[in-house]
């Protein structure tokens, strides 16, 4: 099965769209979305519409959380609290209880999508000293990959390296070794 990963849409309609079309373009058979559908953008409404006409799987991101109502905004910067405010205030009910329901990790074939950490959406992975102690998740789920967003910062971790990842490079896996795969924020370009 392939799959397009997806993050940090924050209520970007156009690049949301614009990242739609180049993944009908390569064609695959999955998209799965990282989380953070919502925040800081104009139009939440219609990327959780998306999201949920085209059935695609999604996890709990930290602004979806306190979007939602699940959780308060701690740690949000000015700006970040601003919109999650009025993202509260302009979700329609169907899409707020959408975002309510959506789980934190989602197992798939060999792989466990979160938004921040495998044990915590707000948890912010920069570092290969961040991402050794959750590499046990892996181990545990019996996965070989765990794709998160939440930095908007793309990245490759394996217990022994960190690999740069651009859009335009290619990684070779490889198999039996176990890797937590950071993905970056939706961009207009990508």
């Amino acid at each position: 099965m392939r799959y397009a990963i997806i993050s940090d849409i924050h209520a970007n309609l156009e690049a949301f769209e614009a990242v739609l079309d180049k993944i009908e373009d390569v064609g695959v058979d999955q998209i799965v979305c990282l989380g953070d559908a919502v925040g800081y953008n104009a139009n939440p409404n219609e990327c959780v519409d998306i999201l949920r006409e085209m059935k695609i799987p999604t996890v709990c991101g930290n602004h979806d959380a306190v979007a939602c109502g699940i959780e308060e905004a701690w740690g949000f910067n000015p700006a970040a609290l601003r919109a999650v405010e009025w993202t509260r205030k302009t979700l329609r009910a169907d899409n707020h209880e959408f975002l309510r329901r959506l789980p934190d990790v989602q197992k798939f074939d060999s792989f466990l999508a979160v938004h921040g950490s495998p044990s915590s959406r707000d948890a912010y992975l920069f570092t290969w000293e961040d991402v050794l102690p959750h590499f046990s998740a892996l181990e545990e789920q019996k996965c070989a990959i765990c794709f998160f967003g939440h930095t908007h910062t793309p990245g490759i971790f394996s217990k022994e390296d960190v690999y740069t990842a651009d859009g335009d490079s290619g990684f070779k896996l490889h198999e039996r070794e176990p890797y937590f795969t950071r993905i970056s924020h939706l961009e207009e370009s990508s």
